[in-house]
């Protein structure tokens, strides 16, 4: 995958995880669909030019085309700041599906009970992704080969347990998906799909996420610290 082609799928990820709520379903679906393209895609401006031709999605497109040009030669598009600024330019981009031409997709906050229950779905969707990762790449108890699908949706799922966590206030969540996303996106970009390692980190990871947020006392979360300092690394633990 090209520097070009990462920089556009880690966007249609964080965009995606953006509408989480039901009254964007299209326009999350139809990133949905764009991302997963996108990332198998051998030739991205065909395949962007594909994105051109759904209603709606026009400006969408043309956005990304400019992306794709730009991300290879700006490196501080790679920068978090710049990164965010990308993700709501595109935001800006789509319109909302039977409102007024002059509209665009804006984002309500949620409210805080409502931004809780939205996080707990998320963590569990994000447990679930990363069983199914850990299921489909063994043969009982023979590695066969991280699964690549598998392993975009845990990307996906990431992103959308990030934007909820920031929701919902819960910070170090926040930065263990960030971590965790970066360590995945790593794994993917330099072909360590074969590695069980990339496997075992995720579900240790993940298991020791899902146990801190069921524990009470915030001195539980220090495992969680140590975790989100490993997958910060991944070339010292892939290499």
């Amino acid at each position: 995958m090209s520097r070009a082609q990462s920089y556009i799928v880690r966007l249609l990820r964080k965009v995606e995880a953006a509408y989480h709520d039901g009254e964007y379903e299209r326009e999350r679906l139809v990133v949905e669909k764009a991302c997963f393209r996108l990332s198998h895609a051998d030739d991205l401006n065909a395949a962007l030019r594909r994105l051109y031709c759904v209603p709606g999605f026009d400006q969408f497109a043309l956005r990304l085309m400019w992306l794709s040009e730009h991300s290879s030669e700006e490196t501080n598009r790679l920068e978090g700041a710049v990164i965010d600024y990308d993700v709501e330019a595109l935001i800006g981009t789509l319109r909302l599906s039977g409102r007024g031409d002059g509209e665009h997709t804006r984002i309500a906050p949620l409210a805080p009970a409502q931004a809780m229950e939205t996080f707990y779905e998320a963590l569990h969707r994000f447990d679930r992704v990363v069983d199914e990762a850990k299921r489909r790449s063994f043969d009982g108890d023979h590695f066969k080969g991280a699964d690549e699908d598998s392993l975009y949706r845990v990307l996906s799922e990431a992103g959308s347990l990030n934007q909820a966590a920031r929701a919902a206030g819960q910070e170090d969540v926040v930065k263990f998906s960030t971590a965790c996303a970066g360590f995945v996106q790593y794994g993917l970009d330099h072909g360590f799909t074969h590695d069980v390692r990339i496997i075992n980190m995720l579900d240790h990871a993940n298991l020791t996420l899902q146990t801190v947020l069921a524990a009470s006392g915030t001195e539980e979360y220090d495992p969680l610290h140590k975790n989100v300092e490993l997958l910060q690394n991944p070339r010292e633990i892939l290499s």
